[in-house]
């Protein structure tokens, strides 16, 4: 019982990196067309470890704060490209958007670490330039669906109007204001200053 609850702590403590890996495996074999025997496209396979979390993540957002967010616009692009039978788009798209998920969590713990000794209450979120990538995300979102129908409406093209979804997604705006935030504030504790709100580090910038 010992061993399974360590087994159970470990995968606990890992595990985006375990389905991110597992995502890519999935993307990697129906990219090369491996099927192992399987009766399925092992798109199939990341679009369930990768893509659902975020299709389930926006639903929630909308139904519990009704927060239009850049997962809105991921989500429906993933399930406009399983409609039209682009599998593996999908898997792909599941997959990018778990890395850029981890690579932000990674940025994020590792800036934290840098100031834990000195505080454990940082926070990244009430920099205005937070609250604005999230405002001009909303607005992104909104203009990619226009867009997005108005394509499909002029061209009858599904295919192209399913490409604005993913090529509008504002995911590396929304990803990296709080990251950079959050290095900027390791950066300053390395050199003694202490920075507990992120919205000091924008009024250090005009000092």
């Amino acid at each position: 019982m010992e061993r399974l609850s360590k087994v159970a702590e470990w995968f606990d403590l890992n595990r985006e990196k375990i389905t991110l890996v597992a995502g890519g495996i999935g993307v990697v074999f129906s990219l090369l067309g491996i099927r192992l025997g399987l009766p399925f496209d092992w798109a199939w396979f990341t679009i369930v470890l990768c893509g659902l979390p975020i299709v389930w993540g926006a639903a929630v957002a909308i139904y519990e704060e009704f927060d239009v967010k850049a997962d809105l616009l991921v989500s429906l692009a993933l399930i406009a490209a399983v409609a039209i039978g682009e599998v593996f788009a999908a898997a792909e798209i599941a997959f990018i958007m778990q890395l850029g998920a981890m690579l932000e969590e990674f940025t994020v713990s590792k800036a934290q670490a840098g100031i834990e000794r000195l505080v454990k209450s940082t926070d990244p979120g009430n920099a205005k330039i937070v609250s604005f990538a999230d405002r001009w995300a909303t607005w992104i979102v909104v203009i990619a669906l226009l867009a997005a129908v108005s394509t499909y409406v002029v061209t009858g093209e599904i295919i192209q109007a399913v490409t604005i979804l993913v090529v509008f997604c504002p995911c590396a705006l929304v990803l990296a204001t709080p990251a950079a935030i959050m290095a900027a504030i390791s950066n300053a504790s390395q050199h003694g200053f202490l920075v507990r709100r992120g919205n000091i580090m924008e009024r250090l910038a005009k000092v």
